[in-house]
């Protein structure tokens, strides 16, 4: 956040300069896991700054993250990951015990 934030004040940064900053996250391509963190640490920052009284009002309280919703036809398109059934487990961890690497 220190793009957005890095010259400002503590007290400067309102709520929807901060949804704005995580709105143009998403834009830039950043990783719902990843904004998931960054907001996540910035939350824990601004409660230190309460905690502190440095700051009157957390701007992160009702922050969000926008995530797409993908449709019926983009989710039948993946790749569905391929897991070994109950037998075939067994019989590859029994081949791999007696025949090794």
């Amino acid at each position: 956040m220190l793009p957005y934030f890095g010259q400002l004040k503590l007290k400067d940064i309102t709520a929807k300069r901060y949804q704005d900053a995580l709105n143009d996250l998403k834009d830039q391509g950043y990783s719902d896991s990843t904004r998931e963190g960054i907001h996540r640490t910035s939350r824990m920052i601004f409660r230190k700054a309460l905690e502190f009284e440095l700051i009157k009002k957390d701007p992160t309280e009702f922050a969000y993250l926008k995530k797409d919703k993908k449709t019926i036809e983009q989710l039948e398109e993946e790749e569905v990951p391929k897991y070994l059934e109950k037998e075939e487990l067994a019989l590859f961890l029994k081949t791999a015990k007696e025949h090794g690497l």
